[in-house]
This record gives structure tokens, C-alpha cells and sequence, in this order.
């Protein structure tokens, strides 16, 4: 394989996330954090444009993910091939649940708005809210952990493959085994929120923007790295 798919697809990754944040910084939701019902529709979020255009940035995020998951299978299934195709088995899940939870969000606000600008379904707008976007265990927080628990796996078991590999790729696989158990961890949060959770899970995040950096480095360099051969 050309190894400098995983190049593309990490440096792809990082100015993705960034023009996300630029735009997010520029169109700010400002609705603040949302912990009840009230809040959920006295925040901007309600805003269906809002909504579109964090689904198109969310679709892209996974598109990338998706990207470099599967160049990162290529990559290590010399190495380790049965277990590379373990890790790969997660990826087409995760897009579909991504997608499905991000199509979910745009397609309900919308709906729980009308809802609750009517008197007479208000109290059920209300009730809705509190079941399924904010209270612990709800639906959307269940759907938002899946997708990243998923990714976990193969982030585990692409990052065990690359630690054994020489130094060039140890780091960056390292990272990205520490990314998977942060990812994994946010499947607790949906009984209930945590601060060692919370650290767990947004060291995990930060891990593997670094291990990105790292891979976006190592091989987008012309004349990059060398795949290791089959043991």
C-alpha cells in the first residue's frame, strides 16, 4: 500500500477539526450547557442551519476517520493480519452509527421545537427532552458513546500492531492504543457522568490528535516510510 494515504487522511483529519473549530468559535451556539429540558430549547442548538452545518462537519470527521482506520488496517495487516482484520470488522459499524446518531439529531430538533412552541404539547416537548437529550442514561448520550466505543476496538488493536513495530511507528501507536481506551470509557458515562471519566475520555481525544500529527508527519514526507513485511 502507499503509505501516504495515512498521511492524507491524519493531516485531512487535523484541518477538518479546525476549520470546525474557526467556524464554531465564529457562530457561537450561545445557549451555554445544556443540563435540562429548559435549556435544551433556550439554547441556539434549536437552530436547524446550526444543526446542518455541524452534521456536514460531523459526516466529514467520520469520512476521514473511516479513512484513516481502514489505511491503518492496510498498514498493519503485514504486520499482523488476522488481528488487523479484527479491528477492520468495526469500522463499517461505526460509520453507519455515526451517521445514523448525527441524521437522528437533525431530524428530531426540529420536531421537539414544534412541539414545544405549541401550549398544548409543551409539558410533552418537556418530558421528551429530559428522556431523551439530557437526563443520564439518555438516548442521545447512549448514541453518542456507541459510535466512539466502536472506534475503540480497532484503535486498540491497530495501536497494539504498531507499537511492536520499530521506533518510527511505536510512538504514534502508542497514542493511538491510549485514544482507544478513552473512547471505550465513554460508554460508562451513560449510567452516569464522571470527572475520571471525563479525564479519560478527553485524554483519549487528545492522544490521538497527536498521534495524528505524528502520523501526518511520518508518512505525507516525501519518501515516507517503509511498511513493515509479514512476520
Amino acid at each position: 500500500m502507499n503509505v501516504r494515504y495515512i498521511g492524507y487522511s491524519s493531516a485531512a483529519f487535523i484541518v477538518t477539526i479546525m476549520l470546525w473549530i474557526i467556524i464554531s468559535l465564529l457562530i457561537p451556539d450561545g445557549g451555554g450547557r445544556i443540563e435540562t429540558a429548559e435549556d435544551f430549547f433556550n439554547s441556539r442548538t434549536v437552530n436547524f442551519d446550526q444543526q446542518l452545518y455541524r452534521f456536514v462537519f460531523l459526516f466529514m470527521i467520520s469520512c476521514i476517520t473511516v479513512s484513516i482506520y481502514t489505511s491503518l488496517y492496510q498498514f498493519c495487516r503485514r504486520k499482523s493480519p488476522e488481528l488487523s482484520m479484527l479491528g477492520m470488522i468495526f469500522i463499517p459499524a461505526y460509520l453507519v452509527l455515526s451517521i445514523s446518531m448525527y441524521a437522528f439529531s437533525l431530524a428530531v430538533i426540529p420536531i421537539l421545537d414544534s412541539l414545544h412552541s405549541s401550549p398544548s404539547t409543551k409539558d410533552l416537548s418537556l418530558v421528551l427532552v429530559s428522556h431523551f437529550i439530557t437526563g443520564s442514561g439518555s438516548t442521545a448520550m447512549s448514541m453518542n458513546s456507541l459510535p466512539y466505543t466502536l472506534i475503540g476496538i480497532p484503535s486498540l488493536i491497530f495501536g497494539y500492531v504498531m507499537f511492536k513495530m520499530d521506533k518510527a511507528v511505536k510512538a504514534a501507536g502508542g497514542l493511538i492504543f491510549i485514544s482507544g481506551i478513552g473512547y471505550i470509557s465513554g460508554i460508562f458515562s451513560v449510567f452516569g457522568s464522571s470527572n475520571i471519566l471525563s479525564m479519560v475520555a478527553a485524554g483519549g481525544g487528545i492522544s490521538f490528535i497527536i498521534s495524528l500529527i505524528i502520523m501526518s508527519y511520518l508518512f505525507f514526507k516525501p519518501g515516507g516510510y517503509s511498511p513493515p513485511s509479514s512476520e
